[in-house]
């Protein structure tokens, strides 16, 4: 099955986005460590990062594999940030327009036919 250019860009940007939230637990505990007590408690926060990692990777890897559910998946996170990026630009971030219109256009990418009969039939159309 021949996997869409989109769908690799995307499993590959949700594969970093796992291996930047490993890194920023794993980097920032020796900062912590060397600050004061009071400042640690943001130590314990931080490992909050890796779930949302393990999360990350298996949105990845589903991707890669073509399964619905990491579809759907992108879809709903994808949807979450929009959320916050209209919030974002309420509060006078414009940068949050950019990530609007790209969220928007991975949801409206993963929803269109091609990418829903690869993922939902198991093949692409044409083949």
């Amino acid at each position: 099955m021949k996997m869409h250019l989109g769908i690799t860009i995307i499993s590959l940007f949700y594969a970093a986005t796992g291996v930047v939230s490993v890194l920023s637990v794993f980097l920032s505990i020796d900062v912590f460590s060397v600050l004061d007590a009071s400042v640690r408690t943001l130590d314990n926060l931080l490992w909050a990062y890796l779930p949302y990692a393990v999360l990350q990777f298996t949105i990845a890897a589903l991707l890669m594999c073509s399964k619905n559910i990491s579809r759907v998946m992108v879809m709903i996170l994808v949807g979450v940030a929009m959320i916050f990026d209209v919030v974002s630009v309420i509060d006078g971030n414009m940068l949050g327009i950019l990530w609007l219109v790209l969220n928007a256009a991975v949801i409206l990418y993963l929803n269109s036919p091609k990418i829903v009969q690869h993922y939902v039939v198991g093949k692409s159309i044409g083949q």
